[in-house]
């Protein structure tokens, strides 16, 4: 039998769902996964993609490269990307984020509010994949009970915690690490202002080309490309708020609206003003 051809990453063409009840949980579905994984969300992920047995999806997250199918479940921290590979064809993404402050409510029954750390980011033993379905067919439906959404969401965060989190370890950065996470930090802190290569690198005290190269090396993707993810989702996050798009643009670091409407057609699938338009329906 002959192996199946890899196809690069494929434009997004995305839907979205939020109940005005539940805004913590938002739901995303495109029939193309690899632009909408590259949006950096600042909350945490789960994900999964579906289609024929046999198909598959290569990935980078942070510096290891995974293979998910079809029952598999990727879960992502707050700012992380995940980065698509190769895939074996055409496959639907199923994203689900969740706020911060909605997880740790969930899952930190002492009240503290330290950090939930991800030992591992693949599921792959089926245990989340029909709860991730349950809830995405519940958010999915005008007609569904807010209570049942909730506890279905509450008891999908509680599986993949328990399964797959722990308190980080307290280990120094050593080497290029320590570099590329003050990259981070600084990225994370000024994404909406004129960031270029040359400011970050000078800021965290090494080359450009070292930034460049050690940066793409434990992300996973180039450090522009990675800015730009942290500026579309912070963007939907403020739209969906309530802003409109060209304060959006103006707050995140897009040049203008013109320009983010251009970002969000060529690597979403969508313009700002399709996305404000369907939030202010729900």
């Amino acid at each position: 039998m002959s192996t199946p051809r890899a196809t690069g990453p494929q434009p997004a063409t995305s839907a979205f769902w939020r109940k005005r009840e539940l805004p913590a949980v938002e739901l995303w579905c495109t029939p193309q996964s690899a632009e909408l994984l590259s949006v950096v969300f600042p909350g945490y992920a789960l994900t999964s993609s579906s289609g024929p047995e046999s198909r598959w999806m290569d990935f980078r997250y942070r510096a290891r490269k995974d293979q998910a199918r079809g029952d598999d479940v990727a879960v992502l921290e707050p700012d992380e990307p995940i980065r698509q590979l190769a895939s074996s064809g055409p496959m639907r993404l199923t994203l689900v984020t969740l706020t911060r402050e909605y997880v740790r409510e969930v899952v930190s029954d002492d009240g503290s509010d330290k950090p939930i750390h991800l030992k591992t980011v693949l599921e792959s033993q089926g245990a989340l994949y029909p709860l991730l379905e349950r809830l995405a067919r519940l958010l999915r439906d005008p007609a569904a009970d807010p209570l049942d959404t909730e506890h279905h969401a509450r008891t999908l965060i509680r599986s993949a915690f328990t399964t797959m989190g722990e308190e980080r370890p307290r280990v120094p950065a050593v080497g290029c690490a320590r570099e590329v996470r003050r990259a981070l930090d600084l990225v994370r802190d000024g994404f909406a202002s004129r960031l270029t290569l040359a400011i970050i690198a000078q800021e965290v005290g090494v080359s450009r080309s070292y930034l460049e190269r050690s940066f793409a090396q434990m992300v996973g993707m180039p450090v522009h490309q990675y800015v730009r993810g942290i500026r579309v989702a912070r963007a939907l996050a403020l739209m969906s708020r309530g802003s409109t798009a060209a304060d959006a643009a103006a707050a995140v670091g897009f040049v203008d609206q013109a320009h983010m409407t251009s970002v969000f057609r060529k690597h979403m699938g969508f313009t700002p003003g399709q996305y404000r338009r369907q939030v202010s329906g729900l």
